[in-house]
């Protein structure tokens, strides 16, 4: 096999490979109900600052002190924002939650109610993380786009020369020698 062949073998599984993940990921998403991107530190370091997270609806009696959940913020300051804290404390009365940020000296001021809870966090997704982080450079995605143009463009020119090539064999006149034999 060619240099020139195995480079686009190792291109191409590469790209292949990367959607694959991505899709896997979207849907992974799209059946849990969410997937957001943390913007602040708060969680660290359970989770860091623009790392993904996996989200999954919950019913009001399944949540529990401990779990991590993203609400819509009712705080001033980020009203009516997805917010991502622990829960540390559940009204019995009128389950109004208390939560805070992991990396935070102090709970937050305003309580959260069950109606503007989005989902309890189910995990990070470091790979989708990375890949938002690479992503996010226009960089890699001209990068990607001039690789795959290269790839297609490489390849059929590649078979245009292969089938040229086949077709001069076919069409060549054969010797005295290979007709006797």
């Amino acid at each position: 096999m060619s240099t020139f062949k195995k480079v686009l073998n190792i291109i191409s599984w590469v790209i292949i490979i990367i959607l694959i993940l991505l899709i896997v990921f979207v849907l992974a998403a799209k059946a849990n109900n969410g997937m957001l991107k943390l913007i602040s530190g708060s969680m660290e370091p359970t989770y860091m600052t623009d790392e993904y997270i996996l989200i999954e609806t919950v019913d009001k009696d399944e949540l529990a002190v401990g779990d991590v959940i993203a609400f819509y913020s009712t705080d001033p300051h980020i009203y009516g924002k997805i917010n991502t804290h622990r829960i540390k404390a559940i009204d019995a009365e009128t389950g109004e939650m208390t939560t805070k940020g992991d990396a935070n000296l102090f709970a937050d001021s305003t309580p959260v109610t069950y109606d503007r809870v989005v989902g309890r966090v189910v995990t990070g997704l470091p790979v989708m993380t990375f890949l938002g982080k690479w992503l996010s450079k226009t960089w890699v995605i001209v990068t990607i786009l001039c690789l795959a143009v290269g790839w297609f463009v490489g390849q059929s020119v590649y078979n245009y020369y292969r089938n040229k090539k086949q077709k001069e064999e076919a069409n060549a006149p054969q010797s005295i020698d290979d007709e006797n034999n």
